[in-house]
């Protein structure tokens, strides 16, 4: 995907899908949950690959965002459209002589870099940009060291981009959706985790703050949208689910207590209005909305994870968290009455199996108290570990986990499973190793 015409090899970013197995060509449109999904994809598979390939798609792809998608408060629109002059691709697309006239010396590299009248070739003399081998093999084929290469294909893509800068660009749908924010703030903080990049932490932190003073009402429930300054839906389930499981991200980025509380209220309000007793799981919309001819189940897990997934997950989260095994049996039960429909189509359910996983296997919390907590807290972050939950102070703290583990002039380490927790260590390697052999 990465090297295919689905992802915009000048400005960052992916389109919402391909039309072909190849991911040649891409519908043109560009979509915020793509792309924030897709930052954590690929923050997550560096943490386990290191490859930096991925660390230049998701740098790539947060100044995409913040180039296209981003308002002045630090929120994010909707989409990008994927014509325009009611031409489909025609912003993206290029023809050999316009990548010449740009180019001049080092055009011929970079049409064979990028594929330009071969695989990229589309329609009539259209090319969509795309590259079929890594940088090393292209750098040994045209004799270049690799920092020799990376200079010039910096270089092009800067003019590219330029010249494209002066074509008439994809309108915005500037609609601001509480749940594809959430997912945006979530990939922001995966980006921060994987690579420590502040930059990354401090947008995440500021889109956050955006919605809970914006959309977060004086009850404590969440509109879906805003725009133009107004917001005018209330929230439904995907909202509350979404924004609850980054909170509790966002909090083991910067171990900022409040995320932890903020998302209990939220959990708590979404049981009180959303449960369903009957069936074990939650409305999309509230029970009380009397509007509806039908209140659904949201439970497949399609381009986004189900809303009800999303929710067991995060009520699994906050039992750990706060001690609280009613919610964690409310986890259980939904999870449970998946069973069937996980047995018999597995691939539509996949966040539910993911949630099956944290039942099923060990699932750590991690305890850090100390005055190094922050220090320590990134390096852990480095890893991948996905079936973990990641809890910090420096010095005090309201958690019930902190009680009686803070040690003077030291920053220890607690891995525990459920009760049961192993020896306390100074050595993070130690601690790691004991969750990642």
């Amino acid at each position: 995907m990465a090297y295919g015409g689905i992802y915009d090899q000048i400005g960052g970013g992916f389109a919402r899908y391909a039309t072909d197995n190849k991911w040649k060509v891409p519908h043109f449109e560009k979509m915020l949950y793509d792309n924030a999904q897709l930052l954590s994809l690929y923050s997550n598979a560096y943490q386990i690959t290191h490859n930096e390939l991925y660390r230049e798609i998701v740098n790539d792809t947060i100044t995409f965002i913040k180039r296209d998608l981003m308002n002045a408060d630090g929120v994010f629109y909707a989409a990008l459209d994927a014509d325009s002059e009611g031409e489909e691709g025609k912003y993206y697309v290029w023809t050999k002589k316009e990548i010449t006239e740009t180019l001049k010396d080092n055009a011929a590299l970079v049409c064979d870099y990028y594929n330009v009248e071969g695989l990229g070739l589309w329609e009539e003399d259209k090319n969509i940009l795309l590259r079929t081998i890594d940088d090393e093999a292209f750098a040994n084929k045209w004799k270049l060291t690799l920092d020799e290469l990376y200079n010039i294909i910096y270089n092009a893509k800067f003019k590219l981009m330029e010249c494209r800068s002066k074509r008439t660009p994809p309108a915005t749908d500037d609609k601001i959706l509480t749940s594809w924010n959430a997912l945006m703030i979530t990939g922001l903080v995966d980006a921060y985790k994987a690579f420590g990049n502040d930059e990354y932490l401090l947008l995440a932190q500021t889109a956050m703050q955006f919605l809970l003073t914006k959309i977060r009402k004086a009850d404590g429930s969440l509109f879906r949208n805003y725009k133009a300054e107004k917001a005018t839906i209330d929230a439904f389930l995907e909202d509350y689910s979404f924004t609850i499981d980054t909170l509790i991200n966002l909090y083991e980025a910067d171990f900022n207590e409040e995320h932890l509380f903020t998302a209990k209220e939220l959990a708590q309000y979404t049981l009180k209005h959303f449960f369903d007793t009957d069936s074990g799981l939650f409305y999309f919309n509230p029970v009380d909305e009397k509007k509806l001819f039908v209140n659904r189940h949201d439970v497949i897990d399609n381009v986004l994870n189900s809303s009800n997934s999303v929710m067991a997950t995060v009520l699994f989260k906050l039992a750990i968290i706060f001690d609280m095994p009613h919610i964690h049996d409310i986890a259980l039960g939904a999870l449970s009455n998946m069973k069937s429909q996980l047995k018999q189509y597995p691939t539509a359910y996949s966040n539910w199996a993911s949630l099956m996983l944290s039942f099923k296997n060990k699932h750590y919390t991690i305890v850090v108290a100390g005055k190094a907590a922050t220090t320590i807290q990134k390096e852990i972050n480095t890893h991948y570990i996905p079936n973990k939950i990641l809890l910090g102070s420096n010095n005090e703290s309201k958690l019930s986990h902190f009680d009686d583990r803070f040690v003077a002039d030291k920053t220890m380490i607690y891995v525990c499973t459920g009760k049961e927790c192993l020896l306390p260590t100074e050595n993070v390697a130690e601690a790691i190793k004991s969750m990642i052999p």
